[in-house]
């Protein structure tokens, strides 16, 4: 609401729509999407009227600056990737759980099946399943588990290491992803967790941590 009263017209997109509209009297390019799990908007303007656009939102009603940080507890409460650390040449979309990214057509059995980076073992995971999945993680207690800590198994076995991870204020609860094997991902599962020299309990949960709102 508060965009449409400078780009008429924004708000009639719906989720991952986009349309060239003018925005405080600019042409730019808006997208209904973002990297929050939240419904907004992304502008693309050329970089002479960056700064007095920036200027002009921040007068809008409800409009506040955010940073960074503020951007990636958004995205990780949203289960949405980072990419080096939850995506990347070592781990497979469907791994990934972004198996949604590769249309039917070009799927087993479609019109254009395969023929892309990576087919084989893409297409083969789709019709089997991935070894190893990505899934949410939950801490007990309150500290943090931060990328890259080991995941064991109760009985010390290493299974994975984290991927993401950090404090989710709409839990206010620490939250993080992790690669876990298939067999071990279901919800309700149990691991250790290596963070500097201690061991914490943590369990595996389904994704996202906060539901989604985009508009559809």
């Amino acid at each position: 609401a508060a965009l449409e009263s400078i780009a008429a017209g924004a708000t009639k997109l719906g989720f991952m729509q986009a349309a060239q509209i003018k925005v405080a009297d600019q042409p730019c390019f808006v997208t209904r999407s973002g990297y929050t799990g939240e419904d907004g908007f992304e502008i693309s303007i050329d970089q002479s009227f960056v700064s007095k656009l920036a200027s002009t939102l921040l007068t809008l009603e409800g409009v506040t600056p955010a940073g960074l940080g503020a951007r990636d507890t958004f995205r990780l409460e949203a289960g949405l990737c980072l990419h080096g650390n939850d995506i990347g040449p070592e781990f497979s979309p469907i791994e990934a759980g972004l198996q949604w990214a590769i249309p039917a057509c070009r799927r087993s059995g479609g019109e254009r099946a395969g023929g892309f980076p990576g087919a084989e073992r893409i297409l083969s995971e789709i019709e089997q399943g991935a070894s190893r999945v990505r899934v949410g993680i939950r801490p007990k207690g309150k500290a943090p588990v931060r990328a890259h800590a080991p995941l064991l198994t109760p009985d010390g076995v290493h299974v994975g290491q984290t991927t993401s991870g950090g404090f989710g204020p709409s839990l206010s609860a620490p939250i993080a992803m992790a690669y876990v094997p298939a067999s071990l991902s279901e919800a309700g599962g149990a691991f250790e967790a290596q963070v500097r020299n201690k061991t914490l309990s943590v369990t595996a949960c389904d994704l996202p941590f906060v539901p989604h709102r985009y508009h559809r």
